[in-house]
């Protein structure tokens, strides 16, 4: 609500996400302040929005999370 642009990084599955605040053209990370220091799910985050998502007249975070799975080959001549 100050007017000011956050900025919000995803991470991979083993690291919290992080963001920080424009204090003005200075950035403080408030990943513990803000309660996101914990991983929910350990899943590589994708993307993110910020949006009123509740219709409440404040900006929310929506944070969209997922994986990768590595396929193996499976030599099988069968299987084109």
């Amino acid at each position: 609500g100050d007017g000011w642009l956050d900025l919000f990084m995803t991470h991979v599955a083993t690291e919290t996400h992080t963001l920080y605040v424009n204090r003005g053209g200075l950035f403080d990370d408030a990943t513990v302040t803000r309660g996101l220091a914990l991983p929910s799910k350990a899943l590589t985050g994708f993307g993110v929005g910020f949006a009123d998502f509740d219709h409440d007249g404040t900006v929310d975070l929506y944070v969209a999370n997922g994986r990768v799975a590595r396929l193996e080959p499976t030599h099988d001549p069968a299987d084109p």
